[in-house]
């Protein structure tokens, strides 16, 4: 059917069939008459924008929809990766304490190789060898410095770190002050003191290290480090 909006009131007009082109036509509901357009399926041309307009609708309300989804999702995966990367990347207190073992016998063997107990007769001898420690301790600290360290052990880290600065301390500035002082004025009663001081300060921060990891790998069940030998111990009994 082909119909016509009347100008005037709005009002859909019939058009008849076959009607001729210029014809005028008179509103059924104001009586106003006008000349119709070129006849149009009217309906049909509403029909189809109804129809467009629906699928648009449909497809928005589909892209909304979507959206609401995919966000649900990526939220979802990116707390469920979140996750899982927090777990793969959490430090286990095994390989921790792998680390911590190795670097400790890294430091035993240090210490051992640089002072020979066999060679040290006197203080001097004893802080001659020490100085050739220190260069060596620096790849122990890179090491403990990007370890994984769990939360609850990080005081282990802070003790070995303590431990490995104060004798680099000992090896690079103690014990070449102390040996000038003692070629100036043997027997140097202060420079001896500063020397026995720092040595009995590492001795007791090596002893607090083995303490706090033993009781750790006790903890955990894990492998527990060896205390200090003979070969590595800080204060050895020498003569002046």
């Amino acid at each position: 059917m082909s119909v016509a909006l009347c100008p005037h009131c709005q009002k859909k007009v019939q058009i008849p069939t076959g009607l001729a082109a210029g014809t005028v036509m008179q509103c059924a509901s104001c009586n106003s008459q006008f000349l119709p357009p070129e006849v149009e399926e009217y309906d049909g041309l509403e029909l189809k924008l109804k129809k467009k307009r629906k699928r648009r609708r449909e497809a928005e309300g589909m892209s909304s929809n979507a959206k609401v989804l995919i966000g649900i999702v990526v939220a979802f995966l990116l707390a469920g990766g979140g996750l899982g990367a927090y777990f793969l990347m959490k430090p286990s207190h095994a390989k921790f304490n792998e680390v911590i073992v190795k670097q400790y016998q890294r430091y035993q063997s240090i210490m051992k190789e640089s002072i020979n107990a066999n060679k040290i007769n006197n203080l001097q001898s004893l802080l001659k060898q020490f100085q050739n420690v220190g260069t060596q301790l620096h790849p122990i600290l890179k090491e403990l410095e990007s370890v994984g360290t769990p939360e609850d052990a990080q005081y282990i880290v802070n003790a070995f770190t303590s431990l490995v600065k104060s004798t680099e301390r000992m090896s690079t500035m103690v014990a070449p002050d102390v040996l000038e002082k003692l070629k100036k004025k043997p027997g140097d009663a202060e420079a001896m003191q500063e020397m026995v001081q720092l040595l009995q300060s590492i001795s007791s921060q090596q002893e607090s290290l083995v303490n706090l990891q033993h009781k750790m790998a006790q903890k955990y069940g894990l492998l527990q480090i060896q205390p200090p030998s003979e070969e590595t111990s800080f204060i050895p009994r020498v003569r002046q």
